[in-house]
């Protein structure tokens, strides 16, 4: 886990340089592929684990809070089916 971490602070260390001279390149879209291309080859696809899907709309049934909601990521909500 040490040499993902690390590949991960590179990342972070090049995008920090690309931010401070204003390069078109640093995105929040750009720096999450990156990081996501490495913890899905080194983490996810080892496992067996699918990739994660991203901005989404989740519809729940009428009576619920929410009729609809953004999701910025797959894994940011956890659903419990009863």
């Amino acid at each position: 886990m040490d040499e993902v971490a690390n590949k991960l602070l590179e990342v972070g260390r090049e995008f920090e340089i690309l931010c401070r001279q204003r390069k078109p390149e640093c995105s929040e879209d750009n720096l999450r592929d990156r990081f996501d291309r490495i913890l899905y080859e080194e983490v996810l696809s080892p496992l067996g684990a699918p990739r994660p899907y991203y901005e989404y709309t989740v519809y729940a049934k009428e009576g619920f809070l929410v009729r609809h909601y953004r999701i910025d990521a797959y894994y940011g909500m956890v659903f419990f089916r009863v």
